[in-house]
C-alpha cells in the first residue's frame, strides 16, 4: 500500500515539475515577444519623428522653391511686357 502512495506521490511531484517547467518557459516567451514588441515601438516612434522633421524641412524647401519660380515667372513676365 505504501508503493502505490508513494508511487503516487512521486507521480504528483513530477507533474508539477513538467508543469511548472512548461509555465515558465511560456511566460519566458511571453517576456521575450513583449520587449520585441516594445523595442519596435520605440524604433517606429524614433522613425516617424525623424520622418516628420523631414517633411518639415523638405515643405519648407518646397515653399522656397514656389517663392522663387513665382519671381522667375514675374521676372519672365515683366521682361516680355
Amino acid at each position: 500500500m505504501e508503493e502505490i502512495l508513494y508511487t503516487i506521490l512521486i507521480c504528483c511531484l513530477i507533474s508539477f515539475w513538467v508543469i511548472g517547467y512548461a509555465y515558465l518557459k511560456a511566460q519566458q516567451e511571453i517576456t521575450a515577444h513583449e520587449n520585441n514588441l516594445k523595442a519596435f515601438k520605440k524604433k517606429s516612434e524614433h522613425k516617424i519623428k525623424n520622418l516628420k522633421e523631414l517633411k518639415k524641412q523638405l515643405d519648407e524647401k518646397l515653399a522656397q522653391l514656389q517663392n522663387e519660380l513665382k519671381e522667375l515667372q514675374a521676372e519672365n513676365n515683366s521682361e516680355t511686357s
